[in-house]
C-alpha cells in the first residue's frame, strides 16, 4: 500500500549561525509537552533502527513492519524510512506516552537533534518557532555544538560515517523489477539486519561477495549489529557495480521473503 508522506505544517523559528547561542529546555511542565511528537516525518537512519529494534527486544523485519513507512528516494531510488504515527491518535508517534517518549534512551537522531536543524556544516535553524515550542522561550543557552554532544549525536559517526556516500554511487536501473531487487538488497543490508545475518547463513557465496566469509568481521563485532552494520555501509560506499549488485539481490530473491515486508 502507498502511504503519502504527510503534510508538516510551518512552525520554523529563526535562522543562525554555529556560534550563535539559542534556549531550549524540554519537560512535561511544558503546556506544549509532547506537541512535537505529532503529525511530523522522523526519518530514521539504520543505526535508529539498529538501536530501536533492539531496545524494544523484536527483530528489524518486525520493527520495520510495525513501526516503519518505507519510501523511495526521489533523487536516488534508494529506500527511506519515515517512524509511522498512531492513524487512531492524531498521528501522535507510536512511542509517546502520557510521560513522554518510552525509547527515549535510544529515540532517533532527529528528535535527538530537535529543535535544530542543520542546513549545512555551519548553518543552522530552528525547527519550531516559539510560539508553537513553549522549550525555546527557557532559559538554559546552547550552542549547536553543545547541544549535539550533549544529545549523544557523536557517536553517530562512526557507525554511518559511509552512509552519506552510497547514494550518489548506487545505480538507478529504468527496469522496475530490477529496481525493487536493488532497494530490497539496500533494505537487508542496512536496515533489516536480522534478514541479512539469516541470508548470510544459508549463502556461501553471498558471505564471500561482502567479504565476511570465514569470519570477515573482527572477532569482536561478529555477533554485533553495529560492526556488521558498519562493514555493510562501508562495503556499499566502496561502490560495487550494479551487476555485482544484482547478482547479490538475486541471492538475497532466492532465499525468500522481503525486507520490512516491502516499500511503499
Amino acid at each position: 500500500m502507498t502511504t503519502e508522506l504527510g503534510y508538516i505544517p510551518q512552525r520554523r523559528g529563526k535562522t543562525f549561525a554555529a556560534g550563535e547561542r539559542f534556549h531550549f529546555a524540554c519537560h512535561p511542565g511544558l503546556a506544549c509537552f509532547g506537541q512535537c511528537c505529532r503529525d511530523i516525518n522522523i526519518l530514521l537512519t539504520p543505526y535508529d533502527v539498529l538501536r530501536l529494534k533492539n531496545y524494544l527486544g523484536i527483530s528489524s523485519g518486525d520493527f520495520l513492519a510495525q513501526y516503519a513507512h518505507i519510501f523511495t528516494a526521489r533523487h536516488s531510488s534508494l529506500p527511506v524510512i519515515i517512524l509511522k504515527m498512531r492513524e487512531d491518535q492524531d498521528l501522535t508517534c507510536s512511542f509517546l506516552t502520557e510521560k513522554g517518549c518510552r525509547v527515549y534512551p535510544v529515540r532517533p537522531w532527529s528528535c535527538r537533534m530537535a529543535p535544530l536543524d542543520q542546513l549545512d556544516e555551519d548553518k543552522f535553524t530552528l525547527a519550531f518557532s516559539e510560539d508553537f515550542c513553549l522549550g525555546l522561550r527557557e532559559s538554559a543557552s546552547w550552542t549547536p555544538q553543545q547541544w549535539m554532544q550533549d544529545q549523544g549525536l557523536a557517536e553517530y559517526g562512526p557507525v554511518e560515517e559511509s552512509f552519506s556516500r552510497i547514494p550518489s554511487l548506487w545505480p538507478r536501473p529504468d527496469d522496475a523489477g530490477r529496481k525493487a531487487m536493488l532497494q530490497d538488497l539496500f533494505l537487508t543490508l542496512v536496515y533489516d539486519l536480522d534478514r541479512c545475518r539469516y541470508c548470510l547463513g544459508r549463502s556461501k557465496e553471498l558471505s564471500a561477495a561482502l567479504g565476511l566469509a570465514g569470519g570477515g568481521l573482527p572477532a569482536e563485532d561478529e555477533d554485533d549489529d553495529v560492526g556488521l552494520l558498519r562493514h555493510n555501509l562501508a562495503y556499499l560506499a566502496a561502490g560495487p557495480d550494479g551487476e555485482e549488485l544484482l547478482r547479490l539481490a538475486g541471492i538475497i530473491k532466492s532465499i525468500g521473503g522481503s525486507a520490512g515486508g516491502g516499500i511503499a
